[in-house]
This record gives C-alpha cells, sequence and structure tokens, in this order.
C-alpha cells in the first residue's frame, strides 16, 4: 500500500467525471449545485462512485457505490 492512497479517483454520479473518492460527496462542485436545487438524497443517478461505470438508476447521493462495488470499495478505501 503506497502514499498513492490518500488521493484516490472517484467519479461523479451524475456525470460520470473524475472527482475525489468521498462517499459522502459522491458528486462534482457543478453536478452538487444542481442537485442541491432539490437535494433529494435519493434521487437516481447515472454512474457508480467508486467504478464509474453507468448504474442505469441504481446509485444516488445516499447509494453512490453499486451493490456489486461495495465489498470491493469497502477494502479498498477502509469504508
Amino acid at each position: 500500500s503506497s502514499s498513492s492512497h490518500n488521493n484516490q479517483h472517484g467519479y461523479c454520479i451524475r456525470t460520470g467525471i473524475e472527482i475525489p473518492f468521498n462517499v459522502e460527496k459522491p458528486l462534482s462542485y457543478e453536478a452538487f449545485k444542481k442537485w442541491n436545487e432539490y437535494g433529494d438524497p435519493d434521487y437516481p443517478e447515472h454512474y457508480c462512485h467508486f467504478s464509474g461505470e453507468p448504474s442505469n438508476g441504481e446509485t444516488s447521493v445516499n447509494k453512490p457505490i453499486l451493490k456489486k462495488n461495495w465489498k470491493k470499495a469497502k477494502e479498498k478505501f477502509d469504508l
């Protein structure tokens, strides 16, 4: 485990662009501003915060990581 673990990348669950990995903040700044207009934590989003793959509405601010990736994400990021 190298020091690069401190700056792991995640993906914006709305746009899919690379952002710092943070399950508390799974949206890019721009996407967050839009999301914040309604602020619905269960609103279906488009990407997995961990893998960046299309989530087909199965991710949200509440659940930013696809179920199938949760175990891997927990191990990698010590969640």
